[in-house]
């Protein structure tokens, strides 16, 4: 596994541990060449009942 990855899974055991994730949507994305963009909304719930939703937007080449 490259370095990346094992950055990336460490990441998301530890974020797995805190809270648990009860949507996940992508809305839309555009594929070009080498690059998407995509366009998503994520909510979730921590462990101390704490319910976080937001919408965020990745750029992944």
């Amino acid at each position: 596994m490259e370095k990346r990855e094992e950055i990336i899974r460490l990441w998301l055991d530890e974020w797995n541990q805190r809270g648990t994730a009860l949507q996940c949507d992508i809305k839309k994305y555009f594929h070009k060449g080498n690059q998407t963009n995509a366009e998503w909304y994520f909510k979730n719930t921590m462990n101390d009942g704490n319910v976080e939703a937001f919408d965020g937007m990745s750029l992944i080449e």
